[in-house]
């Protein structure tokens, strides 16, 4: 798991995250708010397969790891 530090204020898309609960790290690749203020991050990786595996987190679980990614397929 990552290092003890604060969740995200806000989770910047391309950029690499680790949910704090499950050890999941991934990139995040879109956010949802919803009224009420509940904020859900989709955070995607490739699975031992090389297959594209996505699941949704509470954006205040997150822990950045990576800052974000340029070049093909991150605009």
């Amino acid at each position: 798991m990552s290092r003890p530090e604060e969740s995200v204020e806000r989770v910047e898309l391309g950029a690499t995250y680790e949910d704090s609960a499950t050890g999941y790290q991934g990139t995040a690749t879109a956010r949802n708010e919803i009224l009420g203020g509940a904020v859900s991050v989709k955070m995607e990786r490739l699975d031992t397969n090389g297959k594209v595996e996505e699941l949704w987190f509470a954006e205040s679980r997150l822990r950045e790891v990576n800052a974000p990614q340029t070049g093909v397929g991150f605009g």
